[in-house]
């Protein structure tokens, strides 16, 4: 009889690994194009919209969330983002509303942001989940987050992300996905 229990359960262990989830998401708006070079950072001189253009259905997505992921900032009233080099490793960021200056920062490469391969890359790297109390997923996380200009000029996000572990120390779990947004230049 526990030869019969232990089989039974070595049996429900291995169909629980083969019956692991396994997805991958990408989102893109219509006419997607892809990032132009930056050569330096007066090429991002501008004003942009702060809401971004998303497959449709997709919840907002700001520009100013992207610079200032701050809960207590209204980045519903930011309609705008003004970008302004003042030199060759420093913008100012400005963010618009109907009023006029709702949020203003100035953003320093190397110490806010690198710009590699013609992209401001705002985040890149691994860490490992389930550390954490009440996180149900265990294994590692890797995310790539990217800001520039697409070929017509609008401003660009891309990010991508890529998970794989167990879900309650049980299930195998795999995810990816990118997201791109677009950022229509108004000037």
């Amino acid at each position: 009889m526990m030869k019969q229990i232990n089989n039974f359960l070595f049996l429900l262990w291995i169909t629980s690994i083969f019956s692991g989830c396994v997805g991958w998401i990408d989102s893109k708006p219509e006419n997607n194009v892809d990032f132009a070079m930056i050569e330096q950072l007066s090429d991002l001189d501008g004003t942009y919209q702060s809401q971004g253009e998303v497959e449709s259905g997709e919840a907002f997505s700001s520009l100013s969330w992207l610079i200032w992921p701050d809960k207590e900032l209204d980045h519903k009233a930011i309609l705008n983002i003004e970008v302004k080099a003042i030199n060759d490793t420093t913008i100012q960021v400005k963010g618009m509303g109907a009023e006029g200056v709702v949020k203003e920062s100035i953003l320093v490469q190397g110490k806010d942001f690198k710009l590699k391969s013609g992209r401001i890359q705002i985040r890149r790297g691994a860490q490992v989940s389930g550390f954490k109390r009440g996180e149900a997923f265990i294994g590692p996380v890797y995310e790539n987050i990217e800001l520039g200009l697409d070929q017509r000029g609008d401003g660009k996000y891309k990010s991508g992300n890529f998970a794989a572990g167990l879900v309650f120390s049980v299930v195998p779990f795999a995810f990816g996905g990118s997201e791109e947004i677009r950022f229509k230049r108004v000037k």
